[in-house]
């Protein structure tokens, strides 16, 4: 197995290998298993730059009266709203120089160590944004600053939120997560990432970053696919979401928003959200919460019979599978409960699942999200940039949409 050419040979290797040790399905099943809500939505094809999801907002006919006429005059037609769902690019690169590849050799294990330490860096690089899509609040961010030093040491407002940082990072920061770019010129490097506390230490301090500030990685501001979260805010405002003024039917076209219960106990919250959104007429059967939170609501019925456990699976991929807590639902069904260690604490999305969808360029044409066979055909590389680099890209155009927004609502907690 060892190369007799540096180029050639060390690219044909590095392809086998990782097409015995990280073939497509691999990678993919890796996804899913990490990231709960991209396995269990519904994945769908389209084509261009847009993908539609059309709502009725306004019922026709609703002229009803005792008296004929009366119904016939004031009789109305159905409107309907156009989401055009933009797609959102995620790109990340791996690699490995062939001068390592050269020296292992043929010692075949640590050929697989060194492959699998790069193949891990870049498959978190991939998972992180597209599960921060799901979750984030303000297109991109994935964390806000509670304090910055004069070191560069950021305490993160949500400490959780130090999944989505990483050594190396480059980070942009803005105080309007509405403005047309960032806002804070300066860019900072992440040095280290204390997780236990949710602090980052960037390599200095960048000029004019504040405490509230919303962070980004470099290339990210305001490309993310929306989420939850942006599908269902808690205010509705007439500033068009893909093209649509929402508040002329919130709970069709945005679902609805429950924090009457907020600082109760979990289960007791999450009770009387099923029971709102039963009597709003909204029809759900999944929940997502982070794990401390479902934790916290297995110990608070462990004593209880009045609950259930099931399994959702993939609809694409069967073989992946998660446990649930199941609660009486709409219809006489159950609401599964499901962990993702994604989901925030504070607050967690309920909905129908064959709502949730998930839609990608390319899947007509044998393409799988993630994505890592090159333009032509190849798996494997030497980079374009840099002749002694073997390298592999992880890649997807994809969004998220809800094909029903009126089933969708948002917990807080």
């Amino acid at each position: 197995m060892p190369p007799s050419n540096q180029g050639n040979a060390s690219e044909l290797t590095l392809a086998g290998y990782l097409e015995r040790v990280y073939p497509n399905s691999t990678v993919v099943d890796d996804l899913y298993t990490e990231c709960t809500a991209l396995a269990i939505a519904n994945k769908q094809d389209f084509a261009g730059d847009r993908y539609v999801v059309k709502v009725k907002y306004a019922s026709g006919g609703v002229g009803a009266s005792a008296d004929y006429a009366t119904a016939n005059t004031n009789r109305t037609s159905s409107e309907a709203a156009e989401f055009l769902v933009t797609e959102a690019d995620i790109f990340s690169s791996g690699g490995i120089d062939n001068k390592t590849i050269l020296k292992l050799g043929t010692n075949k294990n640590e050929f697989r160590r060194a492959l699998e330490r790069e193949m891990a860096s870049c498959k978190d690089g991939y998972t992180r944004p597209i599960a921060n899509a799901f979750y984030g609040e303000n297109n991109g961010s994935i964390g806000r600053i509670s304090t910055i030093s004069g070191g560069g040491v950021i305490v993160l407002a949500n400490k959780n939120d130090h999944k989505y940082f990483h050594k190396g990072q480059t980070l942009n920061a803005s105080s309007d997560p509405t403005a047309a770019s960032p806002d804070r010129v300066a860019t900072g490097t992440v040095e280290s990432v204390d997780r236990t506390k949710g602090e980052v230490t960037l390599s200095a301090a960048p000029a004019l970053w504040a405490a509230n500030d919303y962070l980004y990685v470099q290339g990210m501001f305001k490309a993310s696919a929306a989420g939850f979260f942006l599908w269902c805010p808690q205010t509705v405002t007439s500033t068009p979401f893909y093209g649509v003024d929402r508040t002329k039917g919130r709970f069709e076209l945005a679902g609805w928003y429950f924090n009457e219960s907020a600082g109760a106990a979990t289960d007791e919250v999450i009770e009387d959200a099923i029971a709102h959104g039963m009597d709003l007429g909204s029809d759900f059967d999944t929940m997502l919460v982070g794990i401390k939170r479902w934790n916290a609501l297995s110990k608070a019925l462990k004593d209880r019979s009045g609950f259930d456990l099931g399994v959702v699976k993939s609809p694409d991929r069967p073989e992946i599978g998660f446990k649930s807590i199941q609660f009486a639902g709409p219809k006489g069904k159950m609401i599964d409960i499901l962990p993702d260690q994604f989901c925030p604490n504070t607050k967690s999305p309920i909905f129908k699942r064959s709502d949730l969808t998930v839609a990608y360029i390319g899947k007509s044409q044998g393409k799988v999200l993630p994505n890592y066979n090159d333009f032509d055909g190849l798996k494997v590389r030497r980079a374009r940039s840099v002749a002694n680099v073997s390298e592999w890209e992880f890649y997807a155009h994809w969004c998220i949409a809800f094909e029903n927004p009126r089933n969708l609502g948002v917990i807080e907690f």
